[in-house]
């Protein structure tokens, strides 16, 4: 489908047309934001979805914490009917809609302050993570590719990228850098367990920024890595970047590996891709030498990529994302001034959007007042030309984080009100 139009910068972000309906693990838990994700690359699931929910733009955001559906409308209304929309998309298309509290929906600048904080890690799993950075300038990148997403929704999430660089700056300056994120998280509980010298034998399932960070952290380790994927030729690049083998998935739950101590899994799959079969060789090796310390596995697929029958396996601990949220709720007491900087931060960047807005329009409200008047003579390229400037000079006069609130509007006034009083030929 075809992408908006550009948009001209200087007629200001229509905050009040946007909007956002989605889910996080707070609402739905993890295994029901499985429901609501669309696989990577389903183009026309995007185009049907932003058709369903009446849109002209529409981002697609999909992490381990939350999926959200941001949204441009066509003009200016309450979210409140989103929630039924993406419910009815849910059911025509054979997937089955949270209940009644499982979505919810906001927009104008209750949305743009959810984004920044969102962009900022104040909304996520793991306090103050910054994996969310990567995959809010992913689900943009992907928006503008498929064609769904325009320049009202490239400018909104630049600007909560930019607050989440400034928010992250203040908070380490309170406190130093906060944790990472979950997959970060992940790899302390292993060093934890195995050591400096890592496991023995892992093997990391999918090829994500998780597992790619994970994989990071095991190549400084002793150990044999294997790299498993559904697409063969993914594998096989981490294995070259990392060291280790690679094998396709079907290969490997054809014929697990008989040593394992650790299986890392981040996949996009919509349903569990590793059943008990995957584990029984490892478990039966370690019988055979009476080797008595479980088989860890860290899943942090959403939904889970580990069957929980998996879970009552003697001699397999698995981790899930259940299980790091436990922890990240722990060890938020250790950042809350660190937390409380990045609001701020937020808070400030929120206002001056709105600022921005407010005294755009209130430039625009008196240009034409002037325009209409004592500059009437002027013809309609001219009259638009002189628009556009008091707009724009009173836009980057508002990003300034001091300006007075009648310095915008005061100043278009003036300058119009001399190009006024010239009058024609002058």
């Amino acid at each position: 489908m075809s992408g908006p139009p550009e948009r001209d910068r200087e007629r200001g972000l229509p905050i009040e047309r946007l909007a956002v309906v989605g889910a996080t693990f707070r609402t739905v838990g993890f295994e029901g934001l499985g429901e609501l994700t669309l696989a990577p690359g389903d183009v026309v699931g995007r185009a049907r979805l932003q058709a369903a929910l009446g849109a002209e733009e529409l981002v697609d955001l999909a992490t381990c914490n939350r999926v959200e559906h941001w949204v441009v409308l066509p003009d200016a209304r309450s979210a409140d009917g989103l929630p039924d929309a993406l419910a009815a998309h849910l059911r025509a298309t054979g997937r089955t809609p949270p209940g009644p509290e499982g979505l919810f929906a906001c927009a104008g600048q209750v949305a743009l302050e959810h984004l920044f904080r969102v962009a900022c890690g104040l909304d996520s799993l793991v306090l103050g993570e910054t994996e969310i950075t990567g995959q809010l300038r992913r689900a943009v990148e992907v928006g503008v590719a498929e064609r769904t997403a325009g320049p009202v929704l490239r400018e909104v999430f630049d600007r909560a990228l930019a607050c989440g660089r400034r928010a992250r700056a203040a908070a380490e300056a309170v406190d130093g850098p906060g944790p990472a994120s979950a997959a970060a998280m992940a790899i302390e509980k292993m060093r934890q367990h195995f050591g400096a010298a890592g496991p023995g034998a892992s093997v990391i399932v999918g090829v994500g920024p998780m597992s790619v960070e994970v994989a990071r952290a095991l190549a400084t380790g002793t150990g044999e890595r294997l790299f498993v994927n559904r697409t063969p030729a993914r594998a096989a690049e981490l294995a070259a970047r990392f060291g280790g083998r690679s094998l396709s998935l079907e290969a490997f739950l054809a014929a697990p590996p008989a040593a394992l101590d650790l299986l890392f899994t981040a996949t996009s799959a919509e349903a569990p891709v590793l059943g008990p079969d995957a584990f029984a060789p490892a478990l039966a090796a370690r019988r055979a030498r009476g080797d008595g310390r479980p088989i860890i596995v860290c899943d942090m697929g959403v939904p889970r990529d580990v069957d929980r029958a998996v879970d009552a396996l003697p001699g397999v601990l698995v981790v899930a994302l259940e299980h790091m949220e436990a922890l990240a709720h722990a060890r938020r007491r250790d950042f809350v001034q660190a937390a409380t900087r990045a609001a701020e931060v937020v808070a400030a960047e929120v206002g001056r959007v709105a600022r921005e807005e407010r005294f755009r329009a209130l430039a625009g409200e008196s240009a034409r007042a002037v325009l209409e008047g004592r500059l009437a003579h002027l013809d309609a390229g001219d009259r638009a030309l002189i628009l556009r400037f008091a707009t724009g000079l009173a836009s980057r006069f508002a990003r300034q984080p001091e300006a007075p609130a009648g310095d915008a509007e005061r100043l278009a006034q003036e300058l119009l009100q001399d190009l006024g009083a010239a009058g024609p030929g002058g």
